[in-house]
């Protein structure tokens, strides 16, 4: 299981009309204050749900350890030396 609970967000209305990209109607939430938390293992469902820690999260596997790491991916970087980061 890799679920987790990694931030909070306020919902501050519900909308049905946008001109969000990301507004895929009929209705959607607008949020405010993100924070972000370190990973509580949990168990998601669609919608509102009251969840529950679940169990205890595994170890990175090989491809997370060098994420966010600039040319951390040393066999597919090297392609493209002129790239910077792209996430």
């Amino acid at each position: 299981m890799r679920g987790a609970i990694i931030g909070t967000v306020q919902v501050t209305q519900i909308v049905t009309e946008s001109d969000s990209p990301w507004f895929g109607g009929p209705s959607g939430l607008v949020l405010a204050d993100p924070a972000t938390v370190d990973p509580i293992p949990a168990i998601g469902a669609l919608g509102y749900f009251r969840w529950q820690r679940a169990g205890t999260l595994p170890g990175l596997r090989p491809w997370m350890k060098d994420y966010g790491r600039p040319n951390g991916d040393d066999s597919t970087l090297d392609l493209f030396p002129d790239l910077g980061q792209s996430f």
